[in-house]
């Protein structure tokens, strides 16, 4: 007899663990074009140019107007102006030279941000079809980047927090990449990043410190398939921390005024600090919605013999595959470390900083947990979750309720300083300013008329004044210097603390002494105007008398004095 044998080649078990996201991308490699993947995000990228155009075009707000005036004097001032406004002085460098090529226009001095928002952007929409293969899982985390009002406010404003967002990015890619297979330009990409970050917002140094415990996490529970040695790891966050030595003397100082930020961030109670991250479209209801839609799953599938046989390869690989769980595990432990950790410091009263700015980075590491969620789901349950958490995000920004409010999508910044400008410099009136900064507070200790320069230098000429006050000064006055043209430099402008009720008008009004009119610029919200308006009132009282006209320019109030 006869036997014959038929041999069916079969992969072994672990490999088909391994390479079951491999697989599902070799399928999607077949079933769409590279055309057919890059249309989407072109599309994306045209639309989020678009919508961001307008806003692009606005008046510069505050901090802005820090950063045209960190950037408005030489090389050699961007550094000490950046200190004094708690920064590091990388971005504005960076800024300077897009100043020097496109000169001092809005769009130009908001071009790096714009660029950084893009190309995030491009890094969601790369990152989420390598993880999971899927197209639409793609096209739903990069248009949420695309239409997120946060996102879109980053891109278009000359702040470090759009480009803070992009390198972790790429820091928190890189790194992911490198606890699978450490290669020297993966671990070089990572520290490089880390580094960067630490030098472009000190928050930012969160994102290195979370590498440690991600790595820890990994070795416990998944060291199978963790490639990076300790050793390894070790010698390089070590090169991380060597790097930004000559930072820390300035992180300390900030540490040490920390307490001035309750004035303007409350302390985290109950929940509403939860939405105000964003947090409840970006990770609270895609969880409970994948969470919902696996446990109906599961049901049916209890109920029914077939279910098994309807599902795809890729939702079988998906939970199978050991590097997908990771991908899961690391974006996971990026978007939540570092919210509990300034949740906890803030909570407890060490440093209130609990603020979507300072936690920049974690919202487009949140968007890809969307894709361990989606694509452990078969299709049709995949559609349903990018249906569900697409119109919970149209929801959650907020369109509907700010068209029915101002009938527009993107609200605008509402500083509208180009205007107060343009008024302002119609004469020579001495200017005071309320600017609002944080460290205005400190201007209770610098009277004015006892170091004020009659000599016509303003305040950066009096040798009575100490360096730490003439600093002070010339800060809070920094919004009159930036980029618009307030008018003649050498009239008389001084700057006015936060808090109007304690602070004596007879100095003041001894400065105007011979001034017939002043103007006073005041960014100042509803509430507090009522008492600001008290102050210019008791300083016309002081002066013999006078009128006071008031104009409003979004939250900025102009105010005219004129004097008997």
């Amino acid at each position: 007899m006869i036997r014959s044998r038929i041999v069916v080649p079969m992969e072994p078990f672990h490999s088909s663990m391994l390479h079951g996201t491999r697989r599902a991308k070799m399928s999607l490699s077949r079933s769409c074009s590279p055309m057919q993947r890059i249309l989407p995000l072109l599309f994306i990228l045209l639309a989020a140019v678009a919508v961001r155009w307008e806003s692009l075009n606005e008046s510069l707000w505050l901090d802005e107007l820090h950063s045209t005036w960190v950037i408005s004097g030489d090389w050699t001032d961007v550094a000490q102006r950046a200190r004094i406004g708690n920064q590091s002085p990388l971005y504005f460098y960076v800024l300077k030279c897009c100043r020097g090529i496109g000169g001092s226009y809005e769009p130009c001095i908001r071009l790096p941000s714009l660029l950084s928002v893009l190309a995030t952007t491009i890094m969601l929409y790369i990152i989420a079809l390598r993880a999971t293969g899927s197209t639409a899982i793609g096209a739903l985390v990069a248009t949420v980047a695309a239409f997120d009002p946060k996102f879109i406010f980053y891109a278009t404003e000359a702040r470090p927090y759009a480009v803070v967002q992009m390198v972790a990015l790429m820091t928190v890619a890189c790194f992911y990449y490198c606890v699978q297979t450490p290669t020297m330009p993966r671990r070089v990409a990572w520290i490089t990043g880390s580094v960067l970050l630490c030098y472009l917002h000190y928050t930012a140094v969160l994102v290195p410190l979370t590498t440690a415990l991600v790595l820890v996490w990994l070795w416990r529970s998944r060291g199978a398939v963790v490639q990076y040695s300790l050793t390894a790891y070790t010698i390089d966050i070590s090169l991380v921390v060597i790097s930004t030595v000559p930072l820390w003397s300035h992180m300390l100082q900030i540490a040490g005024r920390r307490q001035q930020w309750e004035q303007f961030i409350p302390r985290p109670t109950g929940w509403t600090w939860f939405a105000k991250l964003d947090l409840d479209f970006l990770l609270l209801v895609p969880l409970l919605t994948f969470l919902a839609i696996r446990f109906v799953a599961e049901k049916k599938r209890q109920s029914s013999d077939d279910e098994p046989v309807k599902r795809t390869g890729a939702a079988i690989a998906a939970t199978r595959s050991p590097h997908h769980a990771m991908f899961g595990v690391v974006t996971w432990l990026f978007a939540l470390t570092p919210i509990v950790i300034v949740w906890t410091v803030s909570a407890g009263g060490w440093a209130v900083v609990l603020l979507y700015r300072y936690v920049i980075f974690v919202p487009p590491i949140a968007l890809l947990t969307w894709c361990s969620m989606a694509h452990r789901l078969t299709s049709w349950r995949q559609s349903l979750f990018i249906a569900v958490v697409l119109a919970y995000c149209v929801y959650g920004m907020g369109y509907a309720t700010r068209w029915q409010q101002d009938r527009t999508f993107i609200r605008a910044r509402g500083e509208d300083w180009r205007a107060v400008a343009a008024v302002v410099r119609r004469d020579k009136a001495p200017i005071l300013l309320r600017s609002g900064f944080v460290e205005a507070e400190q201007l209770m200790q610098v009277p004015p008329i006892d170091e004020w320069d009659r000599a016509g230098a303003g305040p950066h000429g009096s040798e009575r004044r100490s360096k730490a006050g003439a600093d002070l000064v010339e800060y809070c006055l920094g919004p009159l210097h930036a980029i618009y043209d307030f008018g003649e430099p050498s009239r008389i402008q001084w700057p006015l603390p936060n808090n109007l009720t304690e602070y004596d008008v007879k100095p003041v009004s001894d400065l105007l002494v011979d001034a017939r009119e002043a103007w006073i610029i005041m960014r100042i919200s509803r509430k507090r105007y009522k008492e600001s308006l008290a102050w210019a009132e008791a300083l016309i009282t002081a002066r013999g008398g006078g009128t006071v006209v008031a104009e409003k320019y979004g939250s900025l109030w102009l105010l005219r004095l004129e004097f008997k």
